[in-house]
């Protein structure tokens, strides 16, 4: 594999408005190590001292602000027939081609499902165990002492038995140094395996907020003071000027929403639409929409039913329950 793969990452920026700042977060996709082709021999010849293996391990030192980090394998009988599996350059491709205005297809927590299922893994043919040990238990691992009546302790979300190909995602470590250890369970036949792996990085700034954005910040309060005292065209005016000098003002939107709901504007649910998926887009999609629930239930409180409310209600909750 060119060793330039070695220093490739994907760069994806997220901006979060906090109190008249802007929290930049680097997300970088970063190569723990290089695809590795690795011959795991049967048990018995590994018993019977042939020099060849039938287990192995990779050690893996996670970079500083890991988010989470995942390896790929797939397995033959001939390494001749398995293909690369290339996991840091379609995740880099996937990335891009998913990634959104506010750079969301990377969450604060990871990469989303989405992109996940699309990363093609060649398919395997002969089954592995693959395990995440700490160095102690590596050490057992490496001098087989489970065979003879150890017992090996290994981190269940970083490892898999019996298994032919996969990719594996481990989000509960995320700082140190660790070990994956491969082994061929079967005692006669031997098996080629593939294996990469990769690491989620972040790093947090805080960006100061341009003049536009200042701007939009203080029309959006003044839209907030309106639409408290009941003047929604006021509301609506201020938080339209708002939007048109920073876009990423996920709850402005959900308030030209509320005002045209309030108003029984036929543009009501054309704004919701558009309010939800930014709301879908930003970093705390959850609150945002649990915040537009909020608010439509308090304002029926105050001025009683609201035509069209139930609707937009049902569809909120529908965004929810996919989150």
């Amino acid at each position: 594999m060119n060793k330039k793969l070695l220093f490739l990452f994907l760069a994806v920026s997220v901006c979060v408005i906090t109190h008249g700042q802007t929290k930049k977060i680097t997300q970088k996709a970063v190569q723990l190590f290089e695809q590795r082709n690795i011959h795991l021999n049967g048990g018995n010849m590994a018993v019977l001292g042939s020099g060849k293996k039938s287990r192995v391990f990779i050690p893996i030192d996670l970079p500083p602000n890991t988010i989470e980090w995942y390896y790929s394998f797939s397995t033959s009988n001939n390494k001749q027939s398995i293909d690369n599996l290339n996991l840091l350059i379609q995740l880099g491709s996937l990335l891009i081609a998913n990634v959104t205005p506010l750079g969301t297809t990377l969450s604060s927590s990871g990469i989303t499902e989405t992109i996940l299922s699309q990363i093609k893994i060649p398919y395997g043919s002969h089954a592995i165990d693959v395990y995440l040990f700490d160095k102690a238990n590596m050490d057992k691992f490496k001098k087989r002492k489970d065979i003879w009546g150890d017992s090996l302790q290994f981190i269940p979300s970083g490892s898999t038995e019996n298994t032919t190909q996969g990719l594996i995602r481990v989000k509960d470590v995320r700082s140190g140094s660790w070990f994956i250890g491969l082994r061929n369970p079967s005692l006669t036949y031997a098996v080629d395996v593939v294996i990469e792996g990769i690491a989620i990085v972040a790093k947090e700034e805080i960006v100061q907020p341009t003049d536009e954005q200042r701007k939009g910040e203080l029309y959006a309060n003044m839209g907030k003071k309106a639409f408290e005292k009941g003047d929604y065209e006021k509301c609506l005016e201020y938080s339209k000027k708002a939007i048109q000098l920073d876009s990423s003002l996920v709850q402005v939107k959900l308030n030209i929403s509320l005002c045209y709901l309030i108003q029984e504007k036929p543009d009501y649910l054309d704004s919701y639409i558009d309010a939800i998926s930014s709301c879908k887009k930003s970093e705390h999609p959850k609150e945002f929409l649990q915040s537009g629930l909020k608010n439509i239930k308090a304002i029926k409180k105050k001025l009683g039913e609201l035509k069209n409310s139930d609707e937009i209600v049902e569809l909120i909750n529908e965004e929810l329950k996919k989150l």
